[in-house]
């Protein structure tokens, strides 16, 4: 019923009042039409995205300030577009960590977090919280390969922890493939080098 009764008074002022508002002066029909705007621009929404998400609040944004400059289809079309781009950006450098076992009891958490948490002698368990596909894949081996690189304690069992990666290509199937038999040559010569030493080390002890 409201939707009916605008819609009278709207063809009323198009067909009888038209010549009132064509002698209205420019700066007061802006004004009309800005006061009409701000009823589409959710400003606390805007408040909440900038927030909780800098990203989402750049999308928005630069959608609103498209919308303004060029018009709403290019508006909308540079929402689509930057949406994919910056979700594609954020899953490619995923957030990766190192657990360690909360005193106690069986469950890891990260030892950034936790400071409190046991790093289990010898053993290096690793963490990745995306999705693992092509575009990441190559970048989570070098992560993982410099977090070991950068410790000072001789590790025997790396454990990649998946239960944060929903899904998994074909591309990082490989790529994980790759990285065990790298690790495992990597731990080989390691245990030579160590059991050589000692060799070395009872031969000294000898003469």
């Amino acid at each position: 019923m409201q939707g009916g009764i605008v819609g009278m008074i709207l063809l009323t002022v198009l067909f009888f009042l038209t010549g009132v508002f064509a002698k209205l002066p420019h700066a007061t029909l802006a004004a009309v039409v800005i006061v009409a705007c701000l009823d589409l621009v959710d400003i606390p929404a805007l408040r909440r995205l900038y927030l909780v998400s800098m990203m989402e609040f750049t999308v928005a944004m630069a959608s609103l300030l498209g919308v303004l400059v060029v018009g709403m289809l290019w508006g909308i079309f540079i929402g689509i577009t930057l949406s994919p781009l910056l979700t594609i950006g954020r899953i490619s450098n995923p957030h990766t960590e190192t657990l360690g076992r909360m005193q106690g009891t069986n469950q890891y958490v990260p030892i950034d977090r936790h400071p409190k948490a046991e790093v289990v002698p010898g053993v290096f368990v690793y963490r990745v919280d995306a999705q693992l596909f092509y575009a990441n894949a190559s970048r989570v081996r070098e992560d993982l390969m410099g977090r070991l690189n950068a410790l000072d304690r001789p590790v025997d069992l790396v454990v990649f922890d998946l239960s944060s990666s929903p899904t998994i290509d074909l591309s990082a199937a490989e790529t994980l493939a790759e990285l065990h038999v790298r690790l495992r040559h990597a731990m080989s010569s390691y245990d030579s080098r160590a059991r050589t030493r000692k060799s070395s080390n009872s031969s000294s002890r000898l003469v």
